[in-house]
């Protein structure tokens, strides 16, 4: 299991990123971990088809992906946190402005290809 704690640093939120690990493992640590009351994140423990995860908690923002090497959902996934963060702060996504949402997705893409690096994943 691959784990990780990422600092937006712009916005002052965390985003717990976990890979490589079925649900029931990473709600497990979730739990154990920042105890987090997982009954709110929409993953069954037993899902077998759940290829990844994003959550806004309380204190954190939870990214979960099944495979390290699934660039789809890794992608996926963090378009949800993307505008997510950007709802949050009141920044509206349209054309006017698509460019900024782009950038930080091209950001975060290549935060967790960083971190899949320096774990020795190859993509």
């Amino acid at each position: 299991m691959i784990t990780r704690e990422l600092d937006c640093s712009v916005y002052n939120e965390t985003i717990i990123f976990c890979t490589q690990c079925s649900p029931a493992k990473f709600l497990g640590y979730l739990r154990k971990e920042y105890d987090i009351d997982t009954s709110e994140i929409g993953l069954n423990r037993r899902d077998k088809k759940a290829e990844g995860l994003f959550h806004q908690d309380a204190e954190y923002y939870i990214l979960w992906i099944k495979s390290p090497t699934d660039l789809i959902t890794m992608v996926h996934e963090l378009g949800h946190l993307c505008i997510q963060l950007f709802e949050t702060k009141g920044i509206p996504i349209t054309v006017n402005n698509d460019e900024a949402f782009t950038y930080y997705l091209s950001h975060w893409v290549g935060k967790l290809l960083a971190v899949l690096k320096e774990e020795n994943v190859s993509i």
